[in-house]
């Protein structure tokens, strides 16, 4: 019987807790299953969330980026750098994160 590393269950848990967000299961996650929706609708999916919180002030403005072992796989930039707007935030913005 395989014993998992804490890499495994790490990576494991991360996926199924951003596959959570799209409606897969834990299950096929844990078995890397294709999911149902396709790659480009999913992205699609995370683009309109972002857009629609920062837009509707829910977060004033959010940094997104998604990688596996193959490279970035989602990256996204939405709403502003200030709570005044002005500046629109972008890929490289800094900022803190408490």
């Amino acid at each position: 019987m395989h014993k998992p590393t804490r890499r495994e269950i790490f990576a494991t848990t991360a996926k199924a807790a951003a596959a959570g967000c799209f409606g897969a299961t834990a299950s096929n996650v844990a078995r890397s299953e294709p999911q149902p929706a396709s790659a480009t609708k999913v992205l699609s999916q995370i683009d309109s969330l972002l857009r629609t919180a920062a837009r509707t002030g829910e977060i004033p403005g959010v940094v997104a980026l998604a990688a596996s072992d193959d490279g970035i796989v989602y990256e996204g930039a939405f709403g502003w750098r200030r709570l005044s707007g002005g500046q629109p935030m972008t890929r490289d913005t800094v900022f803190r994160v408490a």
